[in-house]
């Protein structure tokens, strides 16, 4: 209790003031307190403990002391001043009380909390779930109570949900609300209540109150499920618990790969990120071998990540565990529609796999390899052959630890009744075998320049059995055609050949005699019957001398089926007046020739038989006419004498004439001069003091001789002449051919010189004892 004094008056009170609180109703004294001085317009306030104290409705205060007045001062006194007493309770609790309770009503609003270790509602849609209240009155009189929870509406719409209640004196009441179908929304996880108590106690009747007399509200809410589909809620940061899968493989107990990869991707349907970390660890099952372990980074919502795992060299069972660990930051304070079939995605693929070592089940099977035997070429393109003799050889290899059936069809190999190449082949384990098929007889139509087979590869393993398979078994089928030989054939030809190439010297000194001499006309003929193909020639000629090329290009073709020849002569190729020609290659004496080129035989539908043959002729024609430039040729005759005849023939000889004869049968004339010398020293001198002329043979029309000319000689040698001839070794015989615009000239063609001899007169010395 509070006691304040506020003193009006003129002047001072106190000291001391004295203040006694009297029950008026028992006379019983309740407290004393105690002022001191207090000045006018002041006040002092005092405070009574009421603890353990009873009082009645009645009380008495009483209030002794004095002033010191106005201390000597002249003061004028206004009769209304006064001093007065305030009363107050403060914080008062009472234990017990009698007393009149008038009717009336008082508001409040509580909240009870909904709290879930992994996530915060902040709006959810319940489906199923209830809040339950027990409201207990322990006052002596009836109360009427109205509760409103102002979050929770219908998910159709409509007003929050209110319940009233009329609970009587000393009474509890309990019930129960299903809140499926509502809505929820929760302020700082709490949902919000709202009580409206009214008390209506009887008119004058005093009630005995108890401090434990109360309105006493428990909440509680029971087996909530939310429609996370259509709530938002605030999603904490979790640990996810750890997921355990296994996987069994029944047709393998284990498996090395040499190469290939696990991949794992997942992805996040959820609305809030998972990882950071995310692991996922691959175990064998049979011996708790760690595979390998996935390490994935934070995945946001809607969000995917893939991580591969190497599976080079690793041997797995065909029991693998799979473990997933992981954790989530939640919804980061942000509110959430959960989906309840919302899930993380995962896909597990195994890529590029390539096993060293498996021990499997192998089921039966049967599959077809297809594969082709190359026949034709760029050049040869076959429509039809019938075979005369040849094999197509096979060569199986089984490296499997089980047998193999081949069934083997060449479908464009036929007999000549029609009937398609077929033929069974068994294949032990782990071996190889060779198998030829011979053809003759048979017919090939192949397709796409090719022989195409196929082989059924049926394998029939015991299915209950596992057998070591290993990355170097396999099963492997090697086709080669031999020595074909066609009887008959059509085809689409395109062969081109190289001409063999030739690169040779040829005159790189050609004699005197030869380089004035120029063949008028070369005729080379190429005669081409019935040709089964197109024929095209592309060759090159070259001559070199003296480092200068002269080409001459020799291209002509021949139609299929047609007679043709081809003409080089004078006129070039076919008369076509092109240059160089072959005779102007010839008449230039080349040092080198070069030949080059290629001839191509080509057509569609060409057909060929064994019995026919290539019908190409030639012919070559040298009319040997030429043409001449001034020109000589020597010879030389070795002068064999002794030297007593040298000796005799100087001292005795007087005149000496040197004479021959000239036998010509050639269309050329000419002249003829002798000389003789000393070959050591390389000095030669003139017999004759003029040349020997002779003139041309008795010739036809066309140039040709028919008969020879004898020319004969005689020259007087005078003594310088002969001593020249007496003292030489050798003796030099030159011809000089006149020059000629044209000649013809045969094999059969010569030049003679003959019976060259000395005659003249000289003195003889005879020996007689008796003259």
């Amino acid at each position: 209790m509070k006691i304040k004094i506020v003193n009006n008056l003129d002047i001072t009170l106190g000291t001391p003031i004295n203040l006694e609180i009297i029950d008026n109703t028992n006379g019983s004294q309740i407290g004393t307190l105690q002022y001191g001085k207090i000045q006018t317009g002041g006040e002092e306030e005092k405070s009574l403990d009421l603890s353990g104290k009873t009082i009645n409705n009645n009380l008495k205060f009483i209030i002794t002391g004095k002033t010191l007045g106005s201390e000597g001062k002249v003061i004028t006194i206004n009769t209304g001043s006064s001093f007065k007493i305030s009363v107050s309770f403060v914080n008062l609790k009472a234990s017990q009380a009698n007393a009149y309770i008038s009717a009336k009503s008082f508001f409040k609003t509580d909240g009870t909390t909904i709290t879930h270790q992994t996530f915060k509602i902040n709006s959810a849609a319940i489906n199923n779930g209830n809040i339950s209240f027990n409201i207990n009155n322990n006052f002596p009189f009836p109360i009427t109570l109205k509760l409103t929870l102002p979050d929770v509406t219908p998910q159709g719409g409509g007003e929050p949900l209110t319940r009233n209640y009329n609970i009587v004196e000393n009474s509890s009441i309990s019930d129960n609300i299903d809140l499926s179908g509502y809505n929820i929304i929760l302020t700082n996880d709490s949902l919000r209540y709202q009580t409206e108590v009214t008390i209506s106690p009887e008119s004058g009747v005093s009630y005995n109150i108890q401090s434990s007399d109360n309105i006493n509200f428990d909440v509680s809410i029971s087996d909530l499920y939310i429609d996370s589909k259509s709530s938002s809620i605030i999603v904490n940061q979790i640990s996810i618990p750890d997921i355990y899968k296994n996987i069994n493989f029944d047709n393998f107990s284990s498996v090395k790969f040499s190469s290939g990869i696990i991949k794992v991707r997942l992805k996040n349907n959820f609305p809030i990120s998972i990882g950071s970390p995310f692991t996922v660890e691959l175990i064998d099952g049979n011996t708790q071998n760690l595979i390998g372990t996935l390490n994935f980074g934070k995945i946001s919502p809607g969000n995917e990540s893939t991580q591969t795992l190497d599976l080079s060299g690793k041997t797995i069972s065909n029991n693998i565990n799979i473990k997933v660990t992981g954790q989530s930051s939640g919804s980061e304070g942000n509110p959430v529609s959960v989906d309840p079939e919302a899930s993380c995605e995962a896909k597990v693929s195994f890529e590029n796999l390539v096993a060293e070592e498996a021990n499997a089940k192998i089921p039966a099977q049967t599959y077809t390899v297809e594969n082709k035997i190359k026949v034709n070429s760029d050049s040869l393109k076959l429509n039809f052959a019938q075979i005369e003799s040849g094999l197509i050889k096979f060569n199986f290899n089984n490296n499997f630890n089980f047998p193999i059936y081949i069934n083997l069809k060449i479908p464009n190999i036929v007999s000549i009744g029609g009937d398609t190449l077929n033929q069974r082949i068994d294949i032990n384990p782990n071996s190889q075998q060779e198998f030829n098929i011979d053809l003759e007889n048979y017919i090939i139509i192949p397709i796409n320049d090719s022989l195409t087979y196929k082989a059924d590869v049926s394998i029939n393993p015991d299915p209950n059995q596992f057998i070591t398979i290993r990355s170097t078994d396999f099963i492997k089928i090697d086709a080669t055609v031999d020595r074909l030989k066609f009887k008959e054939v059509n085809a689409s030809v395109n062969l081109s050949v190289d001409f063999p190439e030739i690169d040779e010297e040829l005159l790189s000194e050609p004699p005197d005699e030869l380089k004035n001499f120029n063949l008028d006309n070369v005729i080379f003929t190429l005669i081409f019957e019935n040709m089964p193909a197109n024929l095209s020639v592309d060759i090159t000629i070259i001559s070199i001398k003296s480092g200068k090329e002269k080409i001459l290009p020799i291209k002509f073709g021949i139609a299929q089926g047609v007679k043709d020849s081809v003409v080089l002569d004078k006129n070039g190729v076919n008369g076509d007046m092109s240059s160089p020609t072959i005779v102007d290659l010839i008449n230039d004496l080349p040092e080198r020739i070069k030949v080059s080129g290629n001839i191509k035989l080509f057509g569609d539908n060409v057909s060929l038989k064994s019995t026919e043959k290539l019908n190409i002729k030639y012919k070559v024609k040298v009319p040997f006419q030429f043409s001449l430039n001034q020109t000589s040729i020597e010879d030389t005759v070795k002068l064999d004498l002794d030297d007593d005849t040298r000796d005799i023939l100087r001292d005795n000889l007087v005149r000496t004439n040197l004479i021959g004869t000239i036998v010509n049968n050639t269309p050329l004339g000419g002249e003829l001069m002798i000389s003789a010398g000393d070959s050591v020293k390389g000095v030669y001198q003139d017999l004759l003091t003029s040349p020997v002329g002779f003139d041309i043979a008795n010739i036809n029309a066309s140039g040709f001789t028919t008969s020879p000319k004898e020319t004969n000689f005689t020259f007087e040698l005078t003594k310088e002449k002969f001593l020249i001839l007496a003292n030489a070794n050798k003796i030099i015989i030159n011809v000089t051919l006149y020059d000629v615009a044209k000649a013809a000239v045969r094999s059969t063609d010569y030049i003679i010189v003959k019976d060259v001899k000395l005659s003249g007169t000289g003195r003889v010395y005879i020996k007689d004892d008796n003259k």
